[in-house]
């Protein structure tokens, strides 16, 4: 991950493996080198000028896999750096940081654009679709045999699928030659995902590849837990509670635990978000005067 000749899939697919593994570990080496830590607080992008446009749920996907793997690399560096506040010592430096806005940020943005998205009962994809031509009708799983010719021919091309990934994975993809349309795992959203079709002279127009949109979805879900995680070990602080709160951070906990209830990851993360922050009492009576608990 560190070294100076590391390709960017080399950073990404180790990142990856550390986060993994860490997860299960908790804080310890390397997560105790401070040359790695400062390369995680720069890859994660948190401080990023463009922290505020950091792609959620319903953004369209990467264009291309070196962007992917770029959005692959940043996430799992958030979720190294998630991990590491288990250590007290560094958990209050960062408290200081953007860390704890950044995260009550895009869980915002995150609620809002589900929000957004519930409100338009028309669209049945969300903003990461719309690849693929409108003449192009998606197939599905439980779609009947077509009734022409041609669509008969179009459907006995090989299209090969593997599993939609889940949240805690992130890195499943999805490879095949047709237009489908996957239902992701415990979201309830349908998405588009777009490989190949004929052009105007029977050539192959090459759309975003059906895997960089199921692995952008799942990525940023994760995200989402990640930042939620942030909260958990940070939500004690006093110096997070106004910018958590700057940030709509009550309404945007109530919204997760509306929209995500049936989501055991997210809505664990999110609990043990609330955990934290009710230990404020200014959180919690907002917490109590927004119905929080008639919703718990």
């Amino acid at each position: 991950v560190l070294h100076s000749s590391a390709s960017l899939q080399q950073q990404a697919v180790g990142l990856r493996f550390l986060f993994c593994t860490l997860s299960c570990w908790g804080y310890q080496y390397p997560l105790s080198e401070e040359p790695f830590l400062e390369k995680l607080v720069l890859w994660c992008g948190a401080s990023s000028p463009k922290a505020s446009t950091t792609p959620t749920l319903h953004d369209p996907p990467p264009p291309d896999e070196i962007a992917m793997l770029e959005e692959e690399r940043a996430v799992y560096a958030h979720g190294l750096l998630a991990i590491s506040m288990s250590s007290i010592e560094y958990a209050d430096e960062a408290v200081r940081t953007p860390a704890a806005p950044f995260a009550a940020q895009y869980l915002r943005r995150s609620v809002q654009q589900q929000q957004q998205q519930q409100q338009q009962p028309d669209r049945d994809t969300p903003a990461a679709a719309g690849n693929a031509p409108a003449s192009a009708p998606p197939l599905t799983a439980s779609a009947s045999a077509p009734a022409s010719a041609s669509a008969s021919a179009s459907a006995a091309t090989p299209c090969t699928t593997t599993a939609a990934p889940t949240s805690s994975a992130g890195g499943a993809a999805t490879e095949g030659g047709c237009q489908q349309t996957s239902t992701l795992p415990n979201s309830g959203v349908a998405v588009s995902v777009a490989g190949q079709h004929e052009g105007p002279q029977g050539g192959s127009i090459s759309a975003v590849p059906s895997s960089l949109s199921l692995r952008a979805f799942a990525l940023r879900k994760l995200r989402m837990c990640i930042c939620c995680q942030f909260l958990s070990k940070l939500g004690e602080y006093v110096e997070a509670l106004a910018p958590i709160l700057q940030e709509g951070g009550v309404d945007t906990l109530i919204k997760l635990l509306e929209q995500h209830a049936n989501d055991p990851r997210i809505l664990y993360d999110t609990l043990d978000a609330l955990c934290a922050l009710l230990a404020h009492k200014r959180f919690a009576e907002l917490f109590v005067a927004a119905g929080g608990v008639q919703l718990m």
